[in-house]
C-alpha cells in the first residue's frame, strides 16, 4: 500500500532557500536551495509515514483491546460482578440498610437474581434490547441502565474536549492513503533543514513559512512564527534536560 504526497513545487519556497544559500557565501546559490528543497521533501515524506505507522499501530491496539474486552465482559467472573452490582442497586432502590445491602448483594449469584436482574444483567453484557418492550424489559432497562450510569460511565475531562487529533482524519482512497499533516507537525519536520541552510546567523523564518504553507496553505505567518517559536523552546529544554549539569551547577546542588 501507498500514500499520497503532493509533490511540493512551490517558486516562493526555492526563492527564499535560493537567497538564504546566496547570502550564506555558498559558490552555487541555486544547487544549495534544490538540495534544502530535497531535504524538506523527505522530511515531510517520513513525518507521514511516521504518522501512518502510527494511526496502523493504533488501529491495533483498538482491535487487540476490543478482543480482550470481549472475551472478559463473556467470562463468568465478570456475569459475577455485574450479578453483584444489579442486586446491589435492586436493594438500595428497595432502601435497604446499607451494610445489608452490600451483605445480600455479595452472597447473591446469578442463579439467585430474580428474571427482571438477570435480564438486567444480560443487558450490561451486552445482549441487544428488544425494540417492542413488556414490562419486564422496561424495568430491566432502567435497572441496567441505573448500573450503567452509577459504575461505568467514563470520566468526564474539564476543559478543551479531545477529538482535533489530525490522525483521525487520515483517509484511505483504494489502495493508497491521504495522511494529513498539521502545521506544528510540517514545521518541526522541515524546521532542521532550513536551520542547516541559513546556519546560525541568518533567519529562516521566510523559508520555514514558505514550507509550512505548501502543506497547510491557510495557516498565516503570525501562526507558523508562534509554533515555531514553541518548538524550538521545547527542544532546548529538551536539550538541557539531557545534557549533563555544568560543575558549577553540580558544586551548587552538592551543597
Amino acid at each position: 500500500m501507498t500514500f499520497s504526497l503532493s509533490t511540493i513545487n512551490d517558486a516562493k519556497l526555492l526563492r527564499t532557500l535560493t537567497e538564504i544559500a546566496r547570502r550564506r557565501g555558498f559558490d552555487d546559490p541555486a544547487e544549495c536551495a534544490n538540495a534544502t528543497e530535497r531535504k524538506i521533501l523527505r522530511a515531510i515524506q517520513r513525518k507521514m509515514t511516521d504518522k501512518l505507522n502510527n494511526w496502523h499501530y493504533q488501529k491495533f491496539k483498538e482491535q487487540r483491546n476490543k478482543a480482550a474486552s470481549k472475551e472478559h465482559i463473556q467470562s463468568e467472573e465478570y456475569t459475577r460482578w455485574l450479578a453483584y452490582l444489579v442486586r446491589l442497586e435492586s436493594n438500595k432502590r428497595k432502601r435497604l440498610d446499607r451494610d445489608d445491602a452490600i451483605e445480600d448483594a455479595t452472597s447473591t449469584t446469578v442463579a439467585d437474581l430474580n428474571p427482571v436482574e438477570k435480564r438486567a444483567v444480560e443487558l450490561l453484557s451486552g445482549r441487544k434490547r428488544k425494540p417492542r418492550k413488556n414490562y419486564l424489559e422496561m424495568r430491566a432497562d432502567q435497572l441496567a441502565s441505573a448500573v450503567q450510569r452509577e459504575w461505568f460511565s467514563p470520566f468526564k475531562r474539564a476543559g478543551r474536549p479531545r477529538g482535533t487529533d489530525s490522525s483521525k482524519r487520515i483517509i484511505i482512497k483504494d489502495c493508497s492513503y491521504d495522511v494529513p499533516l498539521s502545521a506544528s507537525e510540517v514545521i518541526d519536520a522541515v524546521m532542521p533543514a532550513i536551520d542547516e541552510l541559513a546556519g546560525n546567523k541568518i533567519s529562516g523564518l521566510q523559508a520555514l513559512i514558505a514550507a509550512a504553507k505548501t502543506v497547510v496553505p491557510g495557516i498565516n505567518d503570525d501562526s507558523i512564527a508562534r509554533i515555531a517559536t514553541r518548538i524550538r523552546a521545547a527542544a532546548r529544554i529538551q536539550e538541557r534536560a539531557r545534557s549533563p549539569a555544568a560543575p558549577s551547577e553540580r558544586l551548587s546542588s552538592s551543597n
